[in-house]
Parts: C-alpha cells; sequence; structure tokens
C-alpha cells in the first residue's frame, strides 16, 4: 500500500479507520496466509500508525527500512516483482 499515510489524512472518520486497519489485520493473519501487505509510510506518521497496537505491533515484526535508491535499484524494484506475477509493462526513466 503506497502512501499509508492517506489512512490518517485523508480518512477522518475513526471507526472507519479502525474498520480498515482491523480487516487489513484479519485478511494478512487469516488461515492460510495468503494475503501479503507491503506497506510505504512516511517517517513523520509512525506516530499515528502507534495508536493501533495490532497494527504497530505486525509493522514492528516485520518492518524492513529500505533507504534511497540509485536508479538500477529503484527499476529492479519495480520490474522483479512485475515479471514474477507475469506482469509486464514500459517504464519512462527520467534523469
Amino acid at each position: 500500500m503506497d502512501q499509508f499515510e492517506e489512512l490518517f489524512t485523508l480518512c477522518h472518520n475513526e471507526s472507519e479507520r479502525l474498520a480498515f486497519v482491523d480487516n487489513l489485520l484479519s485478511a494478512v493473519d487469516a488461515e492460510g496466509g495468503a494475503v501479503r501487505v507491503v506497506i510505504a509510510l512516511r517517517a513523520d506518521f509512525y506516530d499515528h500508525l502507534a495508536q493501533y497496537s495490532a497494527l504497530r505491533d505486525a509493522v514492528a515484526r516485520n518492518q524492513e527500512y529500505i533507504g534511497p535508491m540509485s536508479m538500477p535499484e529503484l527499476r529492479m524494484a519495480i520490474e522483479e516483482p512485475a515479471k514474477r506475477g507475469d506482469g509486464s509493462f514500459r517504464l519512462a526513466w527520467w534523469t
């Protein structure tokens, strides 16, 4: 989920936000483990995420910090998962 911080900036209804978080975690924890979630969150929104203990714990257990990427690393980060999922696309790169 790119820009996960939008959960806090665009959703102003706390009960809707909590329902989304609960449903997200239920899907991830479902028997069979078929659902995987990748969250991209700006560092300045960690305090918002921390308000939801189950979400905070899930992120803490599975967090991976990814720093700035070079252009070849960025290309690989986008293309390789798409190849594994039979995806194909064409990228335009700006320098």
